[in-house]
This record gives C-alpha cells, sequence and structure tokens, in this order.
C-alpha cells in the first residue's frame, strides 16, 4: 500500500494569501492622494487668481483716489507701476467711451489682460466727462 505525504498546496506564504486585499488598499489609496492632489492644485490656482485680483483692484483703487483723472492716460501708468509691480503684475491704463469695446491697449490675444472698468470723471478740453477707464493687468 502506499502512504501519502502531506502536501500542502496552495500556500506560497504570508504576502500571497493577503493580496488581493493588498490591491484594493493600495488602489485606494493611490486614489485618495490624487484627489488630494487635484483639489489642493485647485485651491492654488483659485489663490493665485485672488492674488492677481487683489492687485488689480489695489491699482484700481490707487488711480481713482485722484478724483478727477487726467486726459493723457500714461500720467495714470505711472501712478500705478510701482504698485502693479509689487503684485508681479504688468499694467495698461486706457480710457473708453462708455458703452464702447476694449481699447487697443487691453486687447492682446495672445496674452490676454484681465480687465477691470470704471466709470471715471475726465478731464477732456478742459471740461469734465465721464468715460470708461480700463484698468488692465496680467502677469
Amino acid at each position: 500500500m502506499k502512504t501519502c505525504i502531506p502536501v500542502c498546496r496552495g500556500f506560497i506564504g504570508p504576502i500571497s494569501d493577503d493580496l488581493p486585499a493588498l490591491i484594493i488598499i493600495f488602489t485606494g489609496l493611490l486614489i485618495f492622494f490624487i484627489a488630494m492632489s487635484y483639489a489642493f492644485d485647485q485651491y492654488s490656482q483659485k489663490l493665485h487668481q485672488f492674488y492677481v485680483h487683489k492687485g488689480a483692484l489695489h491699482v484700481s483703487r490707487i488711480l481713482l483716489s485722484k478724483g478727477v483723472l487726467p486726459e493723457d492716460p500714461d500720467a495714470l501708468v505711472d501712478l500705478g507701476t510701482p504698485v502693479a509691480q509689487r503684485y508681479g503684475l504688468e499694467l495698461a491704463v486706457a480710457y473708453g467711451e462708455p458703452g464702447g469695446g476694449l481699447p487697443s491697449e487691453c486687447n492682446d490675444p495672445d496674452n490676454p489682460y484681465y480687465i477691470y472698468s470704471f466709470p471715471a470723471p475726465v478731464i477732456d478740453s478742459g471740461s469734465v466727462v465721464v468715460k470708461t477707464l480700463y484698468v488692465c493687468v496680467r502677469e
């Protein structure tokens, strides 16, 4: 009669028995860290946009604080450039007619501006008229 020696089949090692559960755990961790990375990236982008908008509004406040603005917008650029540089922004200022289109100074499709418009009293040929002040900033 033959005697059989018991053989433990199917047992490879302690890790191999838990391998299906470990794959699920590592996949879950990978998805979690990808989601967290995406969320932090979105938060960082929004924070940067708020910083640019804050800089633009700070520049606009400085430009509009004079009350009546000069006819030449280059004087306003000289006034607002130091504040814009503190925020790392490039500044362009232009006047337009109320309800008119964008001025050419702020219209660059290759490197777009953030454009803010405000009604502002402007000295034009000795009289005060209301024009639209365009404050255009970009990084």
